[in-house]
């Protein structure tokens, strides 16, 4: 039989406190969530600047071209 050496708990943890691998892929998930926020905010904002100035004119228009 192998034997084998116990495993030294600091090394094993400097290992996984040092091991930085995912890092990268967190902070472009972290970015990526930034900005789909700001855009969602924006185009809300938008969205409701064109109802008031665009669609109400437009269907005001038309209730008035169907009620005479």
């Amino acid at each position: 039989m192998a034997r084998s050496e116990p495993v030294k708990e600091t090394t094993v943890l400097a290992k996984i406190l040092n091991d930085e691998s995912g890092a990268t892929a967190i902070e472009y998930g972290m970015v990526a969530g930034s900005i789909t926020v700001a855009i969602v905010a924006t185009l809300s904002t938008i969205g409701a600047t064109l109802q008031g100035d665009w669609y109400e004119p437009i269907r005001q228009a038309i209730e008035a071209a169907v009620n005479g």
